[in-house]
């Protein structure tokens, strides 16, 4: 995991190694995160007839779109998608009294869909949210769109702009998950399943942060020095929107009880973490790192 991405931004990556004296740098890559898509009237896909509109000064861009209630014209708005995962979906109109108080739409995600009707005369010029964390898939099978049938008679049906937000900082909603994105990445990876074999379930090494793909990617614990009663221990990897606590206990067995000592790990670079403790010396301990969501 690489932490503290911003959504919408494009970020530029390279990969350093060293051998002896001898550095190695790979060549410049670049990749972006998820965040708004925005579709346009102009990027849409209409079916019947509409006409093009530009004197409403609350419309998104330079025009929008209305065709007549009852007509069976829909306007459909299909982002691709290449992160999948949750999403919001925000719909832009301009208000007007010949709008339509009951123009319906639908919102078609991965495993489902939602409708509703969307009152056109009022509350125009901004984000109107229809959806709130929806899933979709990778690719264009998801859309938002208008209708014109069942609409209020003798009004019109706007079609302007559509927004797409990717919901930020996706977790697993129950234990033992993982985000769709984060499966859809590590190909033929389940929750459940431990396809490199290592005993630790793919639900657990997005917890730890490891690869679920590789039996060498490991949380790994270990003491890095100790002076008088104070011991310092690091742990890899560390990111961000994990809980790391310190966790000790005199004897280890069956119906072991830890208790917690310390919960605020300090980084050591952008990968490893580190608790520093006083330690009671005349009494052994057994130390583990417990990582758990907020």
């Amino acid at each position: 995991f690489i932490a503290g991405l911003l959504p919408n931004i494009n970020y530029f990556a390279q990969a350093i190694s060293r051998a002896g004296t001898n550095m190695f740098s790979s060549a410049l890559a670049m990749f972006s995160t998820a965040g708004e898509i925005v579709i346009d009237n102009a990027d849409a896909f209409f079916s019947g007839s509409w006409s093009t509109g530009t004197s409403s000064l609350d419309k998104f861009g330079s025009n929008y779109l209305f065709a007549a209630s009852g007509s069976g014209a829909t306007a459909t708005f299909r982002p691709v998608i290449s992160t999948p995962g949750l999403y919001d979906v925000h719909v832009w109109y301009p208000q007007g009294g010949n709008r339509s108080t009951n123009a319906p739409y639908t919102v078609a995600f991965d495993g489902g869909g939602v409708g509703g009707t969307m009152n056109q005369t009022a509350n125009g010029g901004g984000w109107r949210s229809v959806a709130s964390g929806q899933p979709f898939a990778r690719g264009m099978d998801g859309y938002f769109q208008w209708q014109t049938t069942g609409a209020e008679a003798g009004k019109v049906v706007l079609a302007d702009a559509v927004r797409f937000s990717y919901v930020t900082n996706q977790e697993p909603s129950v234990p033992g998950a993982v985000p769709l994105w984060w499966s859809e990445f590590y190909s033929g990876v389940t929750a459940a399943s431990d396809v490199d074999g290592d005993e630790s379930t793919a639900a657990d090494e997005y917890l730890a942060g490891t690869d679920p793909l590789r039996t060498g990617s490991r949380f790994t614990f270990s003491i890095l020095d100790r002076s008088n009663d104070v011991v310092r221990v690091s742990f890899a990897p560390f990111h961000g929107g994990r809980v790391y606590e310190l966790q000790s206990s005199s004897v280890v067995g069956t119906n072991t009880i830890w208790g917690t000592m310390a919960s605020t790990p300090q980084s050591l670079s952008s990968s490893s973490g580190s608790f520093s403790i006083t330690n009671d010396a005349s009494q052994s301990k057994f130390f583990r790192v417990r990582v758990r969501l907020p």
